[in-house]
């Protein structure tokens, strides 16, 4: 996590859009590993999000 936000704050420095994309896409992807083996989820991020909004809604 902290090379991944070394990495973004260099880009935004340095205004280079492409290196900005490319970090916050891997730092996403990484986040989004974690949180779903922490969680131990069976169903993906998306899948569990949506069952939680659709019960706050009723």
């Amino acid at each position: 996590l902290v090379e991944a936000h070394h990495h973004l704050l260099d880009a935004i420095k340095r205004r280079d859009k492409e290196a900005g994309v490319l970090w916050t896409r891997r730092h996403l992807q990484d986040w989004r590993r974690g949180f779903e083996k922490i969680a131990s989820l069976d169903r993906s991020v998306e899948h569990t999000y949506m069952e939680h909004a659709y019960a706050a809604r009723q």
